[in-house]
Parts: structure tokens; C-alpha cells; sequence
């Protein structure tokens, strides 16, 4: 390589040539030298780069597919930003628009961390790496919706404000939820006032505060709704050496912390000009001062105490809450929440003149369940006072409230759906007290002794099994609550008639439950046996193999599942050891659900009846048969690349396999057999299922070839006027699977690669839904434009009773006339009522009713006037045996069709019923039903055709196997099915 040319000008004189022309040498020289170690640097530096990083033309395909929950959402704006953990790599941001993911080129070898800002979204930060080889790599960035943060740090004098403030946010919400991860980290920006401002997911979390140089801070569980801006308000990282004079009242010997309390009131205004009196409680001693104005109060208070806080403002309301100061020296900041106060008063009476008044009156305000409003009050207790002239008066918060009004010994009073203002009353009116009943029992320990101040008695409403509504989450709170005497023995009073689940628990040993438990108006009722506390067990589980193919551990998950309901609650979620063994210990005896992981997370094993017995510990051995799967997916005689998932999207077992573009897929399965298939595709839009059959040769592989069937089903969604409706759910059933899809803004859907034979399509929108919609398709067709118009719908209302009166908390399915594929879910209240939705254009209502303490019953009733659905509890047991073949999944066929007096009864509706009785399907053998109306029952199975499509006469008649039999009261009917 040559030296780069240097033109120099300079003024010639004659009398100064040497002058010039030694200057210019040695400068030249200088420039040379100069030249010469730039060109060596630059050498040693490229061959040390071209030695380390790969070439530019090495390049690897890098695909980021958005995914919101199980869809793949269509991105209108946004960027992603690539940060390379390379500093030799220079950072990328890739745009959005208009597309649900987007693809780039990028070294292999290389790792960088992923930070996407979609607008209205949050994504959390997650790291990829580049592999060495291969042609490409995908990686999924989970959108959820975003909610913000914001605040304002308040840092000692001698402390600088920090650039940026760290966020260890922990999910606090219970069980399953769509978050990539349960702990998640969020970076906010702060301004040089401190404050900060980032987005959030919209959930449940427990914040940390870290920043650099500060002692770092939890804050409190704090749920955050979509759109929703949560201000935390001021918050102190470390101590601030402000002080202010003591208390009055308190002692100065001890050391010291401060206490400020800045104030805040909810959103539907400002912090008026305070007046009235705040209180501190601590062991016997109560202090207490004015409140004059709006400024934070410094308190100084005795270092590491603890006090209760009460607040008596003129027309703000606040319930007490406990405060911990911290070490000496220390600043705690508490901002005070305070809510608009409303008056709740009535007049009561007692409907026996001979009882005795009640001494106290208390009345409990919650918000209503699941309320989308953002500045709620919490729920709280309030005592209420009593005059002469029998008038009550209760100040509580301002809004929406459920009100239960509650004195000792008395049946409570129940007020849903109350809106509180500050400027009127609210009256309840004549509130009339009627003794309540009384539970008495008596609790023991298979061994040592039982702790009455540990112990919990509680009487919970036992309720139908099914979906939790807001009346269901409101009807659990009108249980009870009972204390046990230094001999075991309790008593519940002022329980109001109806059917409960008591439940006893204590430290170190099992719950007891026992279900049902009738109450009876104003009487004592008595539990004869003694409630039984055991020991926990151990459940050990044995997985073999030993390890995945890549000889990494199992995932291992293991949930308890409630005796009388279909909830579960997680035990543990990890990984085995690397023999595949898990020990689990002081488990209570139950049953439980386990569930086997590989490293990608494909579920691949789960069995929902694990028995933990109260007599010896459990160990459960899982034998998984593994099969090597490589297979093809074509459609359209074109290699196709989507995502199957063996097993369903939602189901037990789940196996994800993603197709290249040449069609080819490959994973491992539990076992061969039939499987169920749905095929997920973007190009083009395809979501369909299809029922295959694996077949594995000895050396355990099988190469499946799927063909998707050229069809196509289109058409839009109205209204009752004919115009498009944006916002609706299209379902497309066929005799082997269900597929379902949103609708585009303009009301439009599209199936593609629907499978052959009789289909039924029907929308739903919020609580309306379409008729079906039945069509024959054939192959290579096209069928539409359909339109399918959503119903309108009227209030239709009724009542389950019983010989002791309303039936409380009693669920219904409806059904309308023959379209059994759209049910109704309700509930009953306290009083037995019930409202639903129904269409306008039904004449029958088809009702499965599941009345807690009595039996199962069916019943028809018309739609023009109200209903009056009778139950009682003469019944008896009903047993089905349902021949299965191995490898089936664990939920009951849905080809088993069940009919009690010429009404359906579906399997589903059987299964919950069992569960709700302690009672659970355990694959193979026979499921039985208790407490079933009497009746005449028969039930049929057959092959893959379903009961709502016209062959179903055909069907019956055929190739279905029926049995049938009367059901006499206190008896047993067993129903055995043969396949034909």
C-alpha cells in the first residue's frame, strides 16, 4: 500500500529558499513516520477484528414474531431495539408496520438483548442468541397489555438524584397467567425533580425500587389496569436527617424515627382544607392531634415501633391501618389515602319481639368483584351507632359498594351494587333482625394436641361447580366463621339456611372438609363425627426416562385440586433431579394433578387424578414412551410452514412442532396413537385441527404426512339491522374438531383448509350469539359469502326452590330449543332468583340444574314466563362405564351423548357435578355420579359424528351403542357402553 499524496502551498522567496526547503524536509519526514504507524495500527487492529468477529457476509435469518396470549397480533407502529452484548457490534433498531413480526439478518455467534416499544403495549426485555451455524432462529416477544408508573424520589440532601430508576416487579397474581415470566425487570427514566415515569404490564405485581447508590425499597402489592396510570406518590429510598419536635404525649428518651404523612385523596378530586383529628394506638396508649391543613405532617415516633392509625376528618373517610417506623434516624414516608365519606343509616326491628336487641351493629363494605373502576376503597369493617329510637348510622366510603350488615347472632342483611354519595344519606330502610341458626362441633388431631388460637373453623357457601361470576365471588362471602374452646368444641351462630362446606384448618396438619352441610332456618345444627386434623404426606414421583433427549431435567409441575370444586392450587413447578425423581413433602391428602415438562416446555404428560392418601405416603411412577417424530405438512400441494400443536393449543398434553418452508417438522411425542392436530399458519392465514394417527415402528419413529384439504368457508357478521359487528367470536365445528376466530374490523372471517363433511358455524358477541349454520363441504370448494346474524336478546328470569325454600347459589345451563352448541351460565343469588340472557326468537329453555344439597335434575319451561324450577333430594347414584382405548385423552368423549327424561345431559355437566362432590373420572374405569334426579336415563356412544348435526337419528340407529334404565330413589343405575 502507497502513502496518501499531501499537497503543500507555501509562499516562495528567493532569499529564504533553504530556509523553506529544510523546513519542508523535515516536516515531510515527520508526516511519513506519522503515516507509517497509522497504516501498522490499522493493520494489527483489522486482522485482530477479521480474527474475533465473522464476516459480514455470514449471516443468519433472525425472525421476532409478536404473540398477544395465544394470537398473533398485527403490529400497526412501533420499533424493535437490538442491543448487541458485544461492544465491537454496533446497535440496531428494526421499525413496525402493519406486520405481526419482522425478520433481519445477524452474525452467528453473537447475543443481544431484545427491547420492543409498541404503543399501548409493554414487552419485557429478553436476550437471544445467534447459533454458530444453521439458517435461521426464531424468537417470540410476548405483548401484554401496558399500564404506567410513575412517582417521585425523594434522596437525602447530600445524595444526587439517579439517572435511572431499576424495577424488580414480581407477578402477584395467582395461578396461570400469560406473562413470559413471574419476575420481570422494568427501567424507568427519572428527571432531575426526581420524578419517574415508565410503562408497566397491566397485572398484578410487587414492586422493588433499586437505584444506584440507595438502599432499595418493596413497595405494596399494587394491581395496574390497561391504560391505567398508578401515581405511587412521593417514596424515600434512605433516611433524611430532617427532624421536627416530638409528638406531644410521647416519651423523648427513646430513640427516634420520623413519620411523614402526605395526603392524598381519590381521583374524583383534590385534598380539600383538612380538619379533624388523627390517632395513634400502640399497647394501651393512644395519642392525638389536629389536623389544621393540607401540608405533610413530620411525626417523630419511637424507632422500630408499630402503631394503628385512625383517621376523624370532616368528610373524608379512611379505615385504620397498621404503620411501622423504622430504625432511629430513619424517614418513613406514608402517603394517607382518603375517600369522600357517605352515610349508610335505616331503622331496625327484630322479627321476635321475645329475642334479645343486638348489642353492636357493624357493617362491611368491599368493592364489587372484578370493578373496572381504578380509585376503589378498600374493604373494611365499620362499627355503627345505635340510639334509643332503634335508628342505626354507619359512615363509610363514597362509590360503588356491596354492603353486608352484620350483628352477632342475627341472619346478615345483603346489599349488592350500592352507590354511596357523599351529599345524600343512604337509607336501607327497615332492616328486620331474625335469629340466626347455630352450627356446633368438634375438631380433634390424629395425634398431639390442637392449638385453638391457630385453628380456623369457616362455613362457606357450597356452590355449583362451574365458571366464577361476580355473584359467585359475592355469595362466597355470606359464609361464617366459628372459634374453637381449649376442648376442641366450637360454635357457629347467626348462619343464615342453606347448603355449606365447613372447613377446618391448622398449622402443621391437613385441611378437614366436610360437604354438605344443610342449615336449617333458626335451629342448631350439629356435626355427629369428629373433624379429623391429619399429618401431611409425601408424594415422591419417578419419571423414566431419567432426563429429555438433551439429558436435561424434566419440568415437573404438581397442583392440589380442591375437593368440592374443579380449582386448583400450585404445589410446585421446577425441575427433577437427574435420576427423574421429585419428593414433595407435608402435602395434605388430596388429589392432585401432575404434570410432566420437557426443556422447550411442551407438556407431555398430565394425570389429574393423583392420589394422596391420609394413610401412607404416595409414589407415583410415570413411564413415558417416547416417539421420534419427522413429518411433512403440505397444503395445496405446497410445502406449508406453521406451528402444530399435537394434542390441541389448550390441551392436556401439548406438543409444539413449527414446519420450515419446506414443510419439514420434527419433535419428540409421549406416544404414538391418535392425536389431535391443530395447524397454525400466517401465510397464508390458515387455523384448522385434524385427528391423525401416529404409527411407530420398532425403533420407536414415525413420519406422519399431513395434507390440509383445499377448502374455504368466508363470509361476515351483523346485527339485528344488517350492519357489520367489529368485535365478535366465529366458531366452526366439525364432527372432529372445534376452530374458532375473531373477526377483522370490517365483521369479516375466512376458514381455510376446513375439513371435509358437515360443518356448523355460529357467532357470538359479547352475550349474544348467531344460529347455526350448517353446510356440507366438499373437496376443492368455496363456500360463502355467509352471513351470520347475531339474535336479540330479552331478560328472562326464574327460581330454584326446594321443600325448605330458595336454593342458594345453584347453577343453570340453558340451552334454546335444538341449539345445544350456545349455552347460558347463571347463577342463583340468595334469594334463589335468577336473570339471564336469552334470545328473543326462543320458545323452550332447556335448564340442567345443579342445585347444591340436592340432586341433579333436568327441566324444560317456556320462554314467555317466568320460571319455577323445583329440586329436592330423592335421587340416587348414576354409574357410567365408558370403554376407552390407551392414549386417550384424560376429558370425558365427546361422543358420549346422555339424556334424562328425553333433556340432554351433558358429560361436562356430570363431571362437575362428581368433582363437587369429591368425586373424580379417573381414565379407564367408571365415572359416578351421586345425587342424580330420578328419572328415566339413557345414554348412547359412537364413532367421530356429532349429536347436533342432522344424521343424528342415522346415528343412534346405526353405529351408535345405547344402554338405558330407570333410576329409583336410594338407588344405583349403572349404564355400560360397548364400542360397535
Amino acid at each position: 500500500m502507497g502513502l496518501l499524496p499531501i499537497e503543500l502551498q507555501y509562499l516562495y522567496r528567493p532569499s529564504s529558499q533553504m530556509t523553506i526547503l529544510a523546513s519542508f524536509s523535515r516536516v515531510w519526514r515527520a508526516v511519513h513516520a506519522a503515516l507509517l504507524c497509522l497504516l501498522v495500527h490499522f493493520l494489527v487492529c483489522v486482522g485482530a477484528t477479521s480474527a474475533q468477529l465473522p464476516s459480514s457476509e455470514e449471516q443468519i435469518s433472525a425472525r421476532f414474531e409478536f404473540r398477544f396470549g395465544a394470537a398473533l397480533p398485527v403490529v400497526e407502529q412501533g420499533e424493535i431495539a437490538l442491543d448487541p452484548l458485544d461492544e465491537r457490534l454496533t446497535p440496531r433498531t428494526i421499525r413496525v408496520t402493519g406486520k405481526s413480526f419482522v425478520e433481519t439478518m445477524l452474525p452467528p455467534g453473537t447475543r443481544w438483548r431484545i427491547s420492543a416499544r409498541i404503543p399501548a403495549f409493554w414487552t419485557p426485555v429478553t436476550e437471544v442468541e445467534i447459533p454458530a451455524t444453521g439458517f435461521g432462529i426464531l424468537h417470540r416477544i410476548f405483548l401484554w397489555p401496558a399500564a404506567f408508573l410513575e412517582g417521585r424520589l425523594q434522596v437525602p440532601v447530600s445524595a444526587p438524584i439517579p439517572s435511572q430508576l431499576n424495577l424488580q416487579a414480581i407477578v402477584a397474581l395467582p395461578g396461570n397467567t400469560d406473562l413470559p415470566a413471574k419476575r420481570v425487570e422494568i427501567a424507568c427514566d427519572v428527571d432531575r425533580e426526581g420524578r419517574w415515569h415508565c410503562p408497566a404490564p397491566a397485572t398484578k405485581l410487587v414492586l422493588r425500587l433499586d437505584a444506584p447508590g440507595l438502599t432499595p425499597r418493596t413497595l405494596p402489592e399494587t394491581t395496574l389496569r390497561e391504560g391505567q396510570t398508578f401515581d405511587f406518590g412521593p417514596v424515600v429510598l434512605i433516611a433524611d436527617e430532617e427532624g421536627r419536635d416530638p409528638l406531644p404525649g410521647l416519651p423523648t428518651t427513646e430513640a427516634t424515627a420520623a413519620l411523614r404523612l402526605s395526603w392524598q385523596l381519590d381521583k374524583r378530586g383534590q385534598v380539600p382544607e383538612l380538619q379533624g383529628k388523627l390517632r395513634l394506638a400502640r399497647q394501651g396508649q393512644l395519642v392525638e392531634f389536629r389536623v389544621k391543613d393540607d401540608k405533610p405532617a413530620m411525626l417523630h415516633l419511637p424507632a422500630n415501633s408499630v402503631w394503628e392509625l385512625s383517621t376523624d376528618l370532616k368528610g373524608l373517610w379512611r379505615p385504620s391501618l397498621s404503620i411501622s417506623v423504622g430504625a432511629a434516624g430513619s424517614i418513613t414516608e406514608l402517603p394517607v389515602k382518603l375517600w369522600r365519606s357517605a352515610v349508610v343509616e335505616g331503622h331496625w326491628a327484630l322479627a321476635d319481639p321475645s329475642q334479645s336487641p343486638p348489642q353492636q351493629m357493624r357493617i362491611e363494605t368491599s368493592p364489587p368483584p372484578r370493578s373496572r373502576q381504578s380509585s376503589q376503597p378498600p374493604a373494611a369493617i365499620v362499627p355503627c351507632t345505635m340510639d334509643d329510637q332503634r335508628t342505626f348510622r354507619c359512615t363509610v366510603a363514597a362509590g360503588q359498594q356491596d354492603l353486608i350488615l352484620r350483628a352477632d347472632g342475627f341472619v346478615a342483611h345483603y346489599f349488592w351494587d350500592q352507590r354511596l354519595s357523599a351529599a345524600e344519606a343512604l337509607s336501607l330502610g327497615k332492616v328486620q333482625w331474625i335469629a340466626g341458626a347455630s352450627l356446633v362441633g368438634r375438631v380433634v388431631a390424629e395425634d398431639g394436641e390442637i392449638d385453638p388460637r391457630l385453628c380456623q373453623v369457616r362455613l362457606l357457601r357450597q356452590l355449583a361447580n362451574g365458571k366464577r361470576t361476580r355473584s359467585s365471588e359475592r355469595l362466597a362471602r355470606t359464609g361464617a366463621t366459628g372459634i374453637l374452646n381449649e376442648r376442641g368444641f366450637f360454635q357457629i351462630g347467626g348462619i343464615a339456611p342453606g347448603t355449606y362446606v365447613l372447613e377446618v384448618t391448622h398449622p402443621g396438619f391437613a385441611p378437614a372438609e366436610i360437604a354438605p352441610v344443610q342449615i336449617l332456618t333458626a335451629s342448631e345444627s350439629s356435626i355427629t363425627e369428629d373433624l379429623v386434623l391429619r399429618h401431611p404426606r409425601t408424594l415422591e414421583i419417578v419419571v423414566q426416562p431419567a432426563t429429555a433427549l438433551s439429558s436435561r431435567p424434566w419440568r415437573i409441575e404438581v397442583d392440589r385440586a380442591a375437593r368440592f370444586s374443579n380449582n386448583f392450587t400450585e404445589v410446585y413447578a421446577g425441575p427433577a433431579d437427574e435420576q427423574g425423581h421429585l419428593r414433595l413433602v407435608d402435602l395434605p391428602p388430596a388429589m392432585y394433578r401432575v404434570t410432566i415438562l420437557d426443556p422447550a416446555g411442551n407438556r407431555l404428560y398430565s394425570n389429574y387424578h393423583v392420589e394422596v392418601g391420609s394413610e401412607a405416603d404416595t409414589i407415583h411412577e410415570i413411564d413415558l414412551d417416547l416417539t421420534l417424530i419427522e413429518g411433512k405438512l403440505r397444503y395445496d400441494g405446497e410445502p406449508l410452514e406453521a406451528s402444530l400443536f399435537f394434542g390441541g393449543f389448550f390441551g392436556a398434553v401439548r406438543v409444539q412442532m413449527d414446519s420450515d418452508s419446506e414443510g419439514n417438522f420434527a419433535g419428540m411425542l409421549p406416544r404414538d396413537g391418535r392425536w389431535k392436530v391443530e395447524v397454525k399458519s400466517q401465510s397464508p392465514p390458515i387455523e384448522t385441527q385434524r385427528d391423525i394417527k401416529i404409527h411407530a415402528n420398532r425403533y420407536r419413529e414415525a413420519k406422519p404426512r399431513i395434507d390440509l384439504p383445499v377448502t374455504e368457508v368466508y363470509g361476515r357478521v351483523v346485527d339485528e339491522r344488517g350492519q357489520a359487528v367489529a368485535v365478535a367470536q366465529v366458531s366452526l365445528a366439525t364432527s372432529e374438531s372445534n376452530i374458532s376466530m375473531k373477526v377483522d374490523h370490517h365483521g369479516e372471517f375466512r376458514f381455510l383448509a376446513v375439513p371435509e363433511g358437515t360443518v356448523a358455524l355460529s357467532a357470538e358477541a359479547l352475550d349474544r350469539f348467531s344460529s347455526e349454520t350448517r353446510l356440507e363441504v366438499f373437496p376443492d370448494q368455496t363456500y360463502g359469502p355467509l352471513e351470520l346474524r347475531l339474535q336479540d336478546l330479552v331478560d328472562w328470569s326464574g327460581q330454584v326452590v326446594s321443600p325448605r325454600g330458595p336454593v342458594v347459589g345453584a347453577g343453570l345451563d340453558l340451552t334454546f330449543g335444538d341449539q345445544f352448541s350456545n349455552v347460558t351460565s347463571v347463577r342463583t343469588g340468595l334469594d334463589g332468583r335468577f336473570t339471564a340472557r336469552i334470545p328473543a326468537q326462543a320458545q323452550r329453555v332447556h335448564a340442567v340444574i345443579s342445585p347444591p344439597g340436592y340432586t341433579l335434575t333436568t327441566a324444560m319451561a317456556l320462554a314467555s314466563e317466568e320460571a319455577t324450577f323445583r329440586v329436592t333430594q330423592e335421587g340416587g347414584t348414576l354409574r357410567l362405564r365408558v370403554p376407552f382405548e390407551p392414549g386417550e385423552h384424560t376429558e370425558l368423549p365427546q361422543l358420549l351423548l346422555i339424556w334424562r327424561d328425553g333433556e340432554v345431559l351433558s358429560p361436562n355437566d356430570l363431571n362437575r357435578w362428581a368433582q363437587g362432590h369429591g368425586m373424580r373420572y379417573h381414565l379407564g374405569h367408571e365415572l359416578r355420579v351421586p345425587k342424580v334426579a330420578t328419572g328415566q336415563y339413557r345414554a348412547c356412544l359412537g364413532p367421530r359424528s356429532m349429536a347436533r348435526f342432522s344424521s343424528l337419528e342415522r346415528w343412534l340407529a346405526e353405529v351408535a351403542s345405547c344402554a338405558s334404565g330407570y333410576l329409583i330413589a336410594g338407588s344405583e343405575l349403572v349404564l355400560e357402553l360397548n364400542q360397535k
